[in-house]
């Protein structure tokens, strides 16, 4: 009968060798809190592409209106639709943005906890100023990108993690995210006339542009949590092997 080998480290040891020194965090999986952000990302994307539709259909009725080509009474039941299906689109549309935003600041922070029980050294931001950023003027412009940088490479790399360049997809999430941020705002503080068909028109048209970006910024954002999310989960387990293979001696089993 197999008898467990007795040199053989504990549970404990290989847990606390996974932790590097001098820091405080441990490593806990980010993939439930990966996935609620996905699935939220997911949600608002959906929402975005619904409500992309609704403008392109009051769009459609406010040209009716320049054109004259419904009547009166009918016209008016057409945009009256449409404009209170585009508005419950949006506000549920922003209700799933705050929570998303509550989801991926809980990854973010978990992340960058995450990427320090990793070993990696030399991160400028802590778990907590990595999501701090974002509501700091001025400084969210750039500073929740760098802090996101250093902790995309230090997770595929805690040691080397310093020389190594900014993947692509992260300054194409980070362009569009300031796209959409400042053209969101920008449409936000336009004026609106409405008895002004055409200038409603416009407006939507306007809006839809913003929508679009906001799309594609949402749809990069979901492609960096499931890939940072792997990166870390692959890291750590490579860790793990490691540590058991340097805690274990490669003594037989003592004969039964």
């Amino acid at each position: 009968m197999d008898q467990e080998n007795p040199y053989r480290a504990s549970d404990v040891a290989l847990a606390d060798a996974t932790k590097p020194n001098g820091h405080d965090c441990v490593f806990r999986s980010p993939q439930v809190l990966s996935r609620v952000t996905a699935g939220l990302l997911i949600a608002g994307i959906i929402l975005t592409v619904l409500t992309v539709v609704a403008m392109v259909m009051l769009r459609q009725a406010l040209q009716h209106a320049i054109n004259h080509d419904l009547a009166q009474a009918e016209l008016a039941a057409t945009l009256q639709s449409r404009g209170t299906w585009q508005v419950r689109v949006a506000l549920l549309a922003v209700l799933v943005l705050i929570a998303t935003y509550v989801a991926a600041g809980m990854w973010i922070y978990r992340i960058g906890c995450n990427v320090r029980s990793l070993g990696a050294k030399g991160i400028d931001d802590s778990p907590g100023w990595a999501v701090g950023w974002y509501f700091v003027p001025f400084m969210n412009l750039v500073r929740p990108f760098r802090a996101m940088n250093q902790i995309w490479l230090a997770s595929a790399d805690p040691v080397r993690w310093a020389s190594m360049s900014t993947p692509h997809l992260l300054r194409f999430w980070w362009a569009f995210w300031l796209i959409a941020n400042i053209y969101g705002s920008v449409v936000a503080r336009l004026p609106v006339n409405q008895n002004d068909p055409a200038g409603l028109v416009q407006m939507q048209s306007v809006t839809i542009g913003s929508e679009v970006v906001d799309l594609v910024a949402k749809i990069i954002f979901l492609v960096v949590v499931l890939r940072l999310t792997r990166s870390q989960l692959d890291q750590h387990g490579r860790m793990r092997s490691a540590s058991r293979l340097r805690l274990e001696p490669d003594f037989p089993p003592l004969p039964s």
